[in-house]
């Protein structure tokens, strides 16, 4: 697993750079939230796979998650300021490991049901990550794709614009951050929400969501596991299905 934290790091510096996060006129709210934003959609293409077992599968999930987080933290302790903005990093460092939770154990889920339907180890790995950093991205950009249809039903749906952003894993590590998402220049140019008088969940609320979908996610995994080991032998031991981690 060392050299998938390395990769991440590599990853993301130029990704950073290309964002602006590594400039030191950077609002340190926002840079907070560039880091961890990045390191988040990196992780789940660097999932390492599942376990022989489900205590080895969520054995990883939290470790994994602990090693992408704890590489965000260090990436913005690194290049913060301390004396302005150092309470910031722990609160956003925490949300980005819930996020990560959740987002691996859905990982697992997919590569574990990939799995039994026959597609190989290494396939089924890379298949479970790629599709969980899609559907994460497709959530984070949820006010800016479905920024227009919140704003064209906003008078018959009173709520659904706060729905809209307050459902995007973006807002939710701004929130930990101290960020205000929509009024940053590239939300306030880009998305049409920013012009709406939006009121951001509170951060309590967004980590209660977290906990209250992981155990569902984890039971799923578990169960998955559990199928995939009573298959027949000769399914469960062929070199092509074992799963090959680091």
């Amino acid at each position: 697993m060392a050299w998938r934290a390395l990769a991440l790091v590599l990853a993301a510096l130029p990704a950073l750079a290309a964002l602006g996060a590594l400039a030191g006129d950077t609002q340190p709210s926002a840079q907070r939230v560039t880091i961890a934003a990045t390191a988040g959609l990196l992780a789940p293409l660097l999932w390492p796979g599942t376990g022989p077992s489900a205590a080895r599968t969520g054995a990883t999930v939290l470790l994994w998650s602990g090693v992408a987080a704890g590489a965000a933290v260090l990436g913005m302790t690194a290049l913060g300021d301390l004396r302005r903005a150092g309470a910031g990093i722990l609160p956003t460092g925490a949300m980005l490991w819930l996020l990560l939770l959740v987002t691996h154990a859905g990982a697992a889920a997919i590569e574990l049901h990939a799995r039994r339907a026959g597609v190989r180890a290494a396939q089924a790995r890379e298949l479970g990550g790629g599709v969980a950093a899609l559907v994460l991205a497709l959530l984070a950009s949820l006010p800016l794709w479905a920024g227009p249809a919140a704003e064209a039903l906003s008078s018959r749906l009173p709520g659904l614009a706060e729905t809209v952003v307050g459902a995007s894993p973006l807002t939710h590590l701004a929130l930990a951050s101290g960020n205000d998402l929509l009024r940053n220049q590239w939300f306030y140019q880009h998305a049409n929400l920013a012009a709406l008088p939006v009121t951001y969940p509170r951060p309590a609320a967004v980590a209660w969501a977290y906990a209250a979908v992981l155990p569902p996610l984890v039971w799923a995994t578990w169960a998955l596991q559990r199928r995939l080991l009573r298959a027949p032998a000769s399914t469960s031991t062929n070199p092509d299905t074992e799963n090959t981690r680091c």
